[in-house]
């Protein structure tokens, strides 16, 4: 591990398709551009203004790497975690800096958009931990959280079913939302 690492989160939307490949050494690895505007309130204008703009490049690697690509598309609002760090490099015999970020963690912003989750399929490896973990506390009642692969999930509940099944341009921003969902998103919590 690393000592003095920059490491941060950035709250933005993606501000290019994801671009997947394969290293030479068959390891993934998606890179994709990163906005993130701020926004505050005028109080001489009443209304919210546009501040300033971050645009970044982030990489992502190996399984991280595969799923932003299936999963994520320009536009989306997601939240990134990872290591700041500054590039350097030379065009036209000019030294040029360049600050990225290598992605520990990338996910949807859940306060813009809905989502489902879809947990991965454990392999052999995380199965026989799993097992062994298990034989040393069996007397504990399995949790929805604690299942793998071959059990069966509970049914998606009642208000994220209604959720998923809205068109895109219903789903709008929390602070727009039309009275009788905000009631609906309540009495789910």
């Amino acid at each position: 591990m690393a000592m003095n690492q920059t490491t941060t989160t950035i709250v933005g939307r993606l501000a290019s398709e994801p671009s997947h490949k394969l290293t030479t050494n068959d390891v993934d690895v998606t890179t994709f551009r990163l906005a993130s505007n701020e926004r505050r309130y005028d109080r001489q204008a009443d209304q919210w203004v546009n501040g300033d703009q971050l645009f970044i490049d982030v990489t992502c690697w190996r399984r991280l790497a595969f799923n932003v690509k299936a999963c994520l598309t320009k536009g989306d609002p997601v939240i990134v975690h990872g290591r700041l760090y500054t590039s350097e490099y030379e065009i036209d015999g000019k030294r040029r800096f360049q600050t990225r970020m290598e992605a520990h963690s990338v996910g949807p912003d859940l306060g813009w958009i809905s989502t489902a989750l879809r947990r991965r399929q454990r392999s052999d490896a995380d199965a026989d931990a799993a097992e062994s973990t298990a034989a040393s506390d069996q007397s504990t009642a399995q949790s929805p959280a604690q299942t793998g692969p071959g059990d069966s999930f509970e049914p998606i509940d009642e208000l994220a079913r209604q959720l998923l099944e809205q068109p895109p341009d219903m789903v709008e921003r929390h602070d727009r939302q039309p009275a009788e969902r905000k009631e609906a998103l309540m009495a789910g919590v």
